[in-house]
């Protein structure tokens, strides 16, 4: 299994691409497949790691913080004490393996504009 270098910045982000690694390795997969690296977001300048869920889709691409996964809309999965990165990993491990990428999550006041429209 091939390690990428890891970002000197977050253990959640450390163990989070760790599980990534090791549960695609398990299922035959390669983590390199679906084009990661590590991004530094500049507004936040917070240091991440961007790869996709679905290989050669820039689409399906989400970006790993030290705090949560963000998605190209904005929305974000937490990771914290009560969900652990090792478990939000999880999640997208079971989507690269299923082929069927997690959409971003809507936010609350999203979820009630679609309900009366």
């Amino acid at each position: 299994m091939k390690t990428t270098k890891k970002p000197t910045q977050g253990k959640n982000l450390d163990e989070f691409i760790k599980h990534l690694e090791i549960g695609l390795d398990a299922a035959g997969l390669n983590l390199e497949e679906y084009n990661p690296m590590y991004v530094l977001d500049k507004k936040t300048n917070e240091r991440g790691f961007l790869f996709s869920q679905v290989m050669d889709d820039a689409e399906s691409s989400v970006v790993a913080f030290n705090d949560r996964v963000e998605f190209p809309s904005g929305t974000s999965i937490i990771i914290n004490k009560t969900q652990p990165a090792s478990q939000v990993a999880i999640l997208f491990i079971v989507s690269i393996i299923q082929n069927n990428p997690i959409e971003a999550p809507l936010c609350p006041e999203c979820e009630k504009e679609e309900v009366l429209a």
